[in-house]
Formats: C-alpha cells, sequence, structure tokens
C-alpha cells in the first residue's frame, strides 16, 4: 500500500473518538507526513488538524502547525482558520 493510499484510508476513516490513543495516532501520522516524498496535500494535513480541533486539542494543534510551519510546509486559509480558531479557544 503506497502512503497516498495509507493517508486517504486514515483520512476518510471513521472521525475518532475523543481518547489517548487517537490523538497519539493522529500526532504520529501528521509526523510521518513530513516525511513522505512526495508530500500529502495540504488537504491531508489539514484533516489531521481539523480532528484534534473537534477533539479539543488545540494546544496539539497549535503545535503541529508550528511544526509544518517550521518545515516550510504552505498552508492554506482552512488551515489558518482552525489556527485561529484554536488560539481563540485558548485564550
Amino acid at each position: 500500500m503506497s502512503n497516498k493510499q495509507k493517508i486517504h484510508l486514515h483520512c476518510h476513516s471513521r472521525p475518532p473518538s475523543p481518547d489517548h490513543d487517537n490523538v497519539h495516532n493522529s500526532v504520529s501520522q501528521f509526523r510521518s507526513m513530513f516525511h513522505m516524498r512526495p508530500l500529502p496535500s495540504i488537504y491531508q494535513f489539514g484533516q489531521i488538524l481539523g480532528s484534534l480541533t473537534r477533539m479539543k486539542h488545540y494546544s496539539t494543534t497549535t503545535s503541529l502547525f508550528k511544526q509544518m510551519e517550521l518545515k516550510g510546509i504552505q498552508s492554506n486559509l482552512v488551515i489558518l482558520n482552525i489556527v485561529i480558531y484554536c488560539f481563540w479557544s485558548l485564550s
């Protein structure tokens, strides 16, 4: 199974329930995407950030966004809206 297929299955499986394992799995998947060549689409990064936000893991979402920026991965308006919402929720 290719990396692209794995990401597709991960992003389109049923929504995760709010538990520690799903947060850990989402973070692991997100970080592994940094090493894939070619990089997955920005949409796939956004799917994971959105999932973490729905689970109310706002600081995790903002941390992963910062890592994404440090890796030079350009975000889109959807991701920026997710991150703005997270910062607003943390304040």
